[in-house]
């Protein structure tokens, strides 16, 4: 099948349109994926700022069930009752995002920690009967809230290590530092409650993890203000400070001198104000840091979603173009190429006529010059009629001058016939005189004849070849 022209172009224009396209392609692939990948991050950050949220209550709960069961059930009882009320608010939201976030896209691990928390928080019913019918220790207490909250830190750990985006990684980590500074917070305010309680020696053992959590819980804080933004570290500056953090410096200096023999002289409801207290401010940049993440996330989520569309966008206008200006041009072109093929067929139908009428002038010339030429021959042979009269009359004249000479000798006897003869030979002379000019005229006449026949004949020649 014979392609036109313009498929031609049309199909010239189709490798780089396909390039085009393919990198256009590529291009919308990569940002594609970055898109998901941030949205999985958004998704992400809204898993750990809600599960914060029930693990920030679940301290509180716990340390509230420390000193009711270490109180034998004197102490705490109505706080301890509103801690679980405010525990069952968050965890509820905390199912509620649990119904729509799919563990298994992320890791396995964060997967499997997902399901401890779950199946230690089915145990939640149960050990708070414990608690209320005092058939539970205060170690089993701790044990439990502090292995339940371990988990959630570990998701939260999980979850930082799967967030690599260069503006949202180091907020995250700062954000599980500070997490787990606040979880030992939570387990040093437990543990200086029971402390404080028994009002006696403390033994080794509780001692040197008392001093582990407080220690580690100052290393924590240290590398997320070395991991915070200016602003998460100076509202932290700004809230993290005054008479709650002195108060619980002052406890754990307390604590630190009379270990040895007890008699320490505050309340345990003291303690667990003062160290809730503080922890509350600590929930503040909790909450702040929680918001930054957010915000950032959507942020990227946005800038992603909007170079995402951009370049979605130039893609397809660039395709448009470039199809645009195949098809633009390929019509120019068919268009000029019809213009010229039809001047071209104007033009050869022109030279055709004008062919045409070259031929039949030449027709015509050649008839004029053949008629023409069979004038000159009439004329040609009336000439030669002449000339054969023309030597008639010069023989005549010579046989006349032989009569004249015989005439002459003849009258010679007689003076009056010799004049008269005379006279008349005179005016023979001077007809044959007049003869020859008509000769001479004539012969002109038939030398210019032939001349112009013979330019006829070049002529016709030259018409006929054209």
């Amino acid at each position: 099948m014979k392609m036109t022209i313009g498929q031609k172009i049309m199909l010239i224009g189709v490798l780089p349109t396909i390039v085009a396209g393919f990198f256009i392609y590529t291009v919308l692939t990569e940002k594609i994926k970055v898109k998901a990948e941030i949205d999985k991050v958004c998704e992400l950050s809204q898993y750990v700022t809600t599960a914060s949220g029930l693990v920030h209550e679940l301290q509180k709960e716990r340390a509230a069930s420390t000193i009711y069961v270490g109180s034998s059930g004197n102490k705490m009882k109505d706080v301890m009752e509103e801690n679980r009320r405010n525990t069952d608010k968050a965890l509820v939201t905390f199912q509620q995002l649990l119904s729509s976030f799919d563990a298994k896209q992320y890791s396995s691990n964060l997967n499997s920690m997902i399901g401890s928390i779950q199946s230690q928080l089915n145990d939640l019913s149960g050990k708070r009967n414990g608690v209320a019918s005092l058939s539970l220790t205060k170690d089993n207490v701790i044990q439990y809230y502090t292995t339940l909250i371990a988990f959630f830190i570990q998701s939260f750990e999980n979850v930082t290590s799967q967030t690599s985006h260069p503006l949202i990684s180091p907020s995250f980590l700062a954000y599980t530092n500070f997490l787990a500074a606040k979880e030992l917070a939570g387990i040093e305010r437990a543990t200086m409650c029971g402390i404080v309680a028994a009002n006696k020696a403390v033994d080794v053992t509780n001692f040197s993890n008392w001093l582990g959590t407080w220690k580690w819980q100052e290393k924590y804080l240290q590398n997320f203000e070395s991991l915070a933004s200016q602003e998460v570290l100076s509202f932290y500056k700004s809230n993290h400070a005054g008479q709650v953090v002195e108060a619980v410096s002052e406890i754990r200096k307390l604590i630190s001198e009379k270990a040895n023999e007890g008699n320490f002289g505050i309340l345990g409801d003291d303690v667990y104000k003062v160290t809730t207290d503080r922890i509350d401010l600590m929930k503040k940049v909790e909450d702040f840091q929680a918001v930054e993440i957010q915000n950032i996330s959507k942020e990227i989520s946005t800038t992603t979603r909007n170079a995402v569309i951009a370049y979605l966008s130039i893609g397809i206008g660039a395709l448009v173009t470039v199809l645009s200006l195949i098809f633009i041009y390929t019509f120019k072109i068919t268009g000029l190429l019809r213009d010229v093929i039809a001047e071209l067929t104007r033009s050869s139908i022109q030279s055709v006529s004008a062919s045409e009428q070259i031929s039949a002038s030449s027709q015509g010339l050649s008839e004029a010059t053949s008629e023409q030429a069979a004038s000159v021959e009439e004329t040609s042979s009336t000439m030669e009629e002449i000339s054969s009269m023309t030597k008639q009359n010069a023989d005549n004249a010579a046989e006349a001058s032989k009569l004249a000479k015989a005439c002459s000798n003849m009258v010679e006897h007689g003076n009056s016939t010799v004049i008269e003869m005379d006279d008349a030979m005179k005016n023979i002379s001077d007809s044959s005189g007049k003869i020859a000019e008509i000769i001479k005229i004539i012969e002109g006449i038939a030398f210019q004849t032939n001349l112009l026949a013979l330019n006829a004949a070049v002529e016709a020649a030259r018409a006929g070849e054209h």
